[in-house]
């Protein structure tokens, strides 16, 4: 149904995952020493599609921020459910709103690590009388992704979809090659970022020095060889897409706002309350991550995006009259962005891989 030329958001049915802990993996845990989980909602029985949904929620960037987080959600998972409902807009079960992935199975890989899934430090750290605190998060993502394959029917997959939004999706742009090798080498493997790709400013990558710190979460395995190489007196640029996405090989599709509400909090003061300032780091967002697709197209990698003016982050928008669902509906050309996601996917070479929506902020349309 269509109204004013925007499709309107479609009804989720209830999406409901199980909890599968992983105690058999006992290097995969938390920050405070839990066991890391993830959650599995099956799709078709006879599908061979799985999309893996990386959680997401910033970072810790120091021992004080890391033991902080350790006691909240983002850092144990002791006070978990054993149901969680999807009810985020990638895990719609409507075959017109999400083509590629309705039928799918959708695994949520909860985020307790606070460094992208990456922190490798074997032993734990320990401060006095304090808890012992834990940087595993390299090892939380092999568990999954071991146990899906194990136990869960993963290695029979055809398609794989890595996702995320926010600190998920800056994962993806960070170490989703690392990811793939963990995943069956006959199946295809996209990603599917959303509210990932940031830009350097104000100091964004100095701030996340622990995390790749020895003496931190030490995620530096993970990254692309090729980037810390480049970047061998910062390596903490290459968890930060402006530098990091060059080096992605594995075909990746970007959900991106060019004025995105998390990444306005890096500017300055001034920037933040003008509309000139904020629409030319949209314009400056765009213009790099054309680059980023064109460079990655000249060595045979094909990535695609649906680059939106909507005032939000992830599903989460400034206005809060807008549905739930809203991403369901906002367009470029007709087509939303799971809709394009899909038609990238089953597309070749010189088919449409980027969908940008027209207007300057504020766009009072974008967000559908």
């Amino acid at each position: 149904m269509v109204l004013c030329g925007l499709a309107l958001p479609v009804a989720n049915a209830v999406n409901e995952a199980e909890a599968v802990p992983l105690d058999a993996y006992p290097l995969a845990t938390c920050l405070d020493g839990s066991a890391a989980r993830y959650y599995l909602s099956r799709g078709d029985p006879n599908s061979t599609t799985w999309l893996l949904y990386l959680e997401g929620g910033s970072f810790c960037a120091s021992e004080a921020e890391c033991r902080k987080r350790s006691h909240g959600y983002l850092g144990t998972t002791k006070r978990d459910k054993s149901i969680m409902s999807l009810d985020e807009f990638y895990f719609s079960r409507d075959p017109l709103a999400s083509p590629l992935l309705s039928s799918a199975h959708h695994v949520y890989i909860r985020y307790c690590d606070g460094a992208y899934y990456a922190g490798e430090r074997h032993e734990p750290v320990l401060h006095g009388s304090l808890p012992p605190l834990y940087h595993r998060g390299k090892w939380i993502s092999e568990a999954v992704m071991a146990d899906l394959v194990a136990h869960r029917g993963l290695d029979i997959a055809t398609d794989v979809v890595l996702a995320g939004c926010s600190a998920g999706a800056i994962a993806l742009y960070a170490h989703i090659d690392a990811m793939r090798q963990r995943l069956p080498s006959s199946a295809r493997v996209v990603g599917f970022a959303d509210s990932g790709f940031y830009l350097d400013v104000n100091g964004y990558a100095d701030a996340k020095t622990f995390v790749v710190a020895e003496t931190g979460h030490n995620v530096s395995s993970l990254l692309s060889l090729q980037c810390t190489e480049a970047h061998q007196a910062a390596k903490e640029r290459c968890l930060v897409a402006q530098y990091s996405a060059q080096y992605v090989r594995t075909p990746l599709f970007a959900f991106q706002s060019r004025y995105d509400l998390d990444q306005r909090s890096n500017l300055n003061d001034t920037c933040q309350a003008s509309n000139a300032c904020i629409e030319e780091y949209g314009q400056n967002l765009t213009r790099r991550m054309r680059t980023w697709m064109n460079t990655s197209a000249e060595v045979g990698v094909r990535h695609g995006a649906f680059m939106d003016g909507c005032n939000r982050h992830c599903d989460g928008a400034a206005n809060a009259s807008l549905p739930d669902l809203f991403p369901l509906s906002m367009q470029v050309d007709g087509v939303t962005p799971l809709q394009s996601l899909a038609r990238w996917h089953s597309g070749g070479v010189g088919s449409q891989a980027l969908w940008i929506q027209p207007g300057t902020y504020p766009c009072a349309t974008c967000c559908g």
